[in-house]
């Protein structure tokens, strides 16, 4: 379960760091800090996989809703964003999926931290 979420990150991740050269170029003038509003802007919505599904009904019908939020307490860093993830199966009998995506500025990129909730009772629908 964790490698296809894994994978799925890591295609993710490589179509937003694998840009055309222009705009590779002009992300050089950008701040990191800058960047990682944009990351985090990317992240944030609602989200659905309905045209894939439309074209493979063997492919589970997900919807994600993603939404910023602040975490109060923790040793989170000043420039920290985290996201709030469910992501719902539609077509499938299984609870949503949870979880806490920390964005950070490093050196050069952007880190990102994923976590899981060791209960989800009470988070789902927030």
């Amino acid at each position: 379960m964790f490698k296809l979420a894994s994978i799925r990150l890591t295609v993710l991740l490589s179509i937003i760091t694998l840009t055309p050269q222009s705009y590779a170029a002009t992300m050089e003038s950008v701040t990191i800090l800058q960047q990682l509003e944009q990351v985090v802007k990317l992240f944030t919505g609602e989200f659905s996989n309905y045209p894939q599904f439309n074209n493979d009904n063997t492919v589970p019908l997900i919807t994600m809703s993603n939404c910023s939020v602040d975490i109060i307490g923790g040793s989170f860093g000043s420039d920290t964003e985290s996201i709030f993830l469910e992501q719902n199966f539609l077509t499938s009998p299984q609870p949503p999926r949870l979880r806490h995506y920390e964005f950070s500025p490093g050196t050069e990129s952007i880190n990102l931290s994923v976590r899981s909730f060791d209960s989800i009772s009470g988070l789902a629908g927030l």
